[in-house]
């Protein structure tokens, strides 16, 4: 840098000399012996007040007593405040268009100390969606039930409209349309004997301590019959966990559950002695815990209550509970009838 009244400052050293210089502005000293005035008189109407300054006798009212020496020394301070102020005023003067240049380039995004290049500046962060869960292994199965459920109705519908196109064309729309009849028939009373025949497994699958919503060995039965699905073979299903570990362990020590499965057969028995339902009743939450829970049981435990069962069902004659006046025991509607008349439906169908 030359120097000089005609040098230019560098950005920075400007910028230091501003900040400088509004800090003396504002915060200038007053001498500790001078006391301001303001003066009004004969000021010009766009004038503001103007500051007088004057020394404190002994006799003021400010109660400051000065000598000899104080006047020198106030003199001198005078003097001094008024060449800083004589400095700062012509720095602030000099330095306004450097100032304005540093807030221009800050503002229209120069590369400033203020502001960085782009190739520089850090890329947003953008956070990642949410990583949809996995539906659990059993609600899996169900979703690949209803699928595999609705694809075989799309192919038996196309085998359907196959046939009774073939008979139209061979013999009319009469033998179609009594193709048709037939066929509407047999599939009504084929799902109606499916239907009864799987709440016919279910019953007799808990007359048997096998209860088919928490013994896995029920429900893979059951599923196997209504849906043609293995549940030993859909990744994740505490059915398919059992046959790994059963698996790993080479069919060593697998659990019987015998003890397990004759609680639950004496608790069918007993509800059947006193009217209940024994299927109502275990399709309740609360007792779908409970015999998960019995499953669940040490086989040491369980086996001390088997027994203790088994001295009830021989005391009360086949139930755990002495028999009550008035009880009528349950007895599921026979479907021996409905059964056969849908095999005979299917068997002389289409």
């Amino acid at each position: 840098m030359r120097g000089g009244c005609g040098s230019s400052l560098p950005l920075s050293a400007a910028f230091v000399l501003v900040f400088s210089a509004a800090v003396i502005e504002s915060f200038a000293p007053t001498p500790r012996h001078i006391i301001g005035s303001v003066s009004t008189t004969g000021q010009h109407q766009n004038e503001g007040p103007k500051w007088r300054l004057y020394e404190s006798t002994p006799s003021d009212d400010s109660g400051l007593n000065l000598n000899g020496d104080d006047h020198d020394e106030t003199a001198s301070d005078v003097h001094r405040i008024g060449r800083i102020r004589g400095m700062a005023s012509s720095v602030m003067h000099k330095s306004k268009p450097v100032a304005l240049a540093l807030v221009s380039a800050a503002a229209f995004g120069q590369k400033t100390i203020f502001r960085p290049p782009a190739a520089e500046a850090s890329a947003p962060i953008v956070l990642r969606a949410a990583k949809k869960k996995d539906d659990p292994p059993m609600v899996q199965a169900a979703t690949k039930a209803a699928e595999l459920k609705k694809q075989r109705r799309i192919e038996e519908f196309d085998r359907f409209m196959e046939k009774c196109n073939d008979i139209e064309e061979k013999q009319g729309k009469k033998a179609r349309d009594e193709y048709e009849a037939q066929y509407q028939a047999a599939k009504e009373a084929k799902e109606a004997k499916k239907a009864i025949d799987l709440e016919k497994l279910k019953r007799e699958l808990l007359d048997e301590g096998q209860d088919p919503s928490t013994d896995l060995d029920a429900e893979r039965k059951v599923w196997l019959f209504e849906h043609d699905i293995d549940l030993e073979k859909v990744p994740g299903t505490p059915h398919n966990e059992r046959m790994i570990k059963n698996f790993q362990s080479r069919g060593k020590n697998l659990p019987t559950y015998a003890s397990q499965r004759y609680i639950v057969k004496c608790q069918v028995a007993d509800l059947k002695a006193r009217g209940i339902d024994p299927m109502e009743h275990f399709t309740q939450p609360d007792v779908m815990e409970k015999t998960r829970a019995i499953y669940k049981m040490d086989d040491k435990v369980a086996s001390k209550i088997a027994t203790q069962y088994e001295g009830l069902m021989e005391q009360y004659g086949g139930r755990l509970t002495p028999p009550q006046e008035g009880e009528v025991p349950f007895v599921s509607q026979s479907a021996e009838t409905v059964s056969n008349a849908a095999t005979a439906v299917v068997a002389a169908g289409p």
